[in-house]
C-alpha cells in the first residue's frame, strides 16, 4: 500500500474518531462553558475583578460556543458521507468508532457471517471512500470559492 493512501486512511480514522467521541467532546465543552459563565458571574458582582478580566472570560465563552458550533458542522458532514456507505461499511465504523467494539469482536455485530479479516478489508475500503468523499467535497469548496 503506497504512502498517501495510508496517510488518507489516518486522517480519516481520526475524523471518524472525533465524530464518535462527539457526545464527550461536547460535555466538556458544556462543563468548560459553565465553569466559565460562573467566573464571569462571580467577577462581575466583585469590585475586584477588572472590566478587561470579566471581558477576557465572555471572550473564551464565545470560543467555547465557536469551537461546539464547529463540531456540530463538521459533525453533519460526515454524517452526511457516512450515509454515502453501503449497510455494512457504515456498521463497521459504527462499531469502530462510536461503540469502541475491538476487531475481534467486530465479526458479532455484524448481520452477515463475515470473518474479523473480512470486517478489516471492509473498514480499509469505507475509509478510502471516504477519503475519495472528502477530497470531492475539498475539491467542490475550492471551485465554488474561485
Amino acid at each position: 500500500m503506497d504512502k498517501e493512501k495510508k496517510e488518507k486512511r489516518k486522517r480519516v480514522a481520526n475524523i471518524l474518531k472525533k465524530w464518535g467521541s462527539g457526545s464527550m467532546y461536547v460535555k466538556e465543552k458544556a462543563a468548560e462553558y459553565q465553569n466559565i459563565q460562573q467566573l464571569y458571574e462571580n467577577g462581575k458582582n466583585s469590585r475586584l475583578i477588572p472590566e478587561a478580566e470579566l471581558f477576557g472570560y465572555r471572550s473564551m465563552a464565545e470560543q467555547v460556543f465557536r469551537d461546539v458550533r464547529d463540531y456540530m458542522y463538521e459533525k453533519s458532514k460526515t454524517e452526511e458521507m457516512l450515509d454515502k456507505l453501503d449497510a455494512i461499511e457504515r456498521c463497521i465504523i459504527v462499531c469502530r468508532y462510536i461503540k469502541k467494539i475491538k476487531w475481534d469482536a467486530v465479526p458479532a455485530h455484524m448481520p452477515a457471517m463475515m470473518s474479523e479479516r473480512q470486517c478489516y478489508r471492509i473498514h480499509n475500503e469505507a475509509l478510502d471512500k471516504l477519503a475519495e468523499l472528502m477530497e470531492n467535497e475539498s475539491t467542490e469548496n475550492d471551485n465554488k470559492e474561485t
